[in-house]
């Protein structure tokens, strides 16, 4: 069973951010099947990189469009993204300190942030970037 599944209450109703919602829920998912099977301490790296580096890419995807559009909830979206990425850092900077253990407090906050961020947060921007209330 996923730590994260998709569903239809997550997209936006854009081909584009929904693939690329997709891709964080798997992301995530991943690292907690991996902490499952005892696979993490050799992998935690990879993962927080991958996680880190996808985000970036993703949240510039999100802010091009925000600028593009004139979406005017920007400035308090765009926070919430250098928020997630800062305490990505700190899991980062952490393992490269020699903590290669994943905390069950760490998966949950991922797990909440990508529930609570996509569900709602990126749900706000959908009608106006996308022209469709999503529902």
């Amino acid at each position: 069973m996923p730590f994260i599944e998709w569903s239809p209450a997550l997209s936006v109703g854009n081909e584009e951010i929904d693939a690329q919602h997709r891709k964080l829920v798997d992301l995530v998912d991943r690292l907690h099947a991996a902490t499952v099977a005892g696979e993490v301490r050799e992998r935690l790296g990879q993962f927080l990189v991958e996680l880190v580096d996808y985000t970036k890419y993703h949240f510039s995807t999100e802010e091009r469009l925000f600028e593009e559009r004139g979406y005017p909830g920007r400035d308090e979206h765009v926070a919430r993204h250098r928020e997630f990425v800062s305490r990505l850092l700190e899991y980062m900077e952490a393992y490269d300190e020699g903590n290669t253990a994943i905390s069950i407090g760490m998966l949950q906050y991922l797990r909440d942030w990508v529930l609570h961020h996509i569900g709602e947060e990126d749900r706000r921007y959908a009608s106006f970037l996308f022209g469709a209330p999503v529902g």
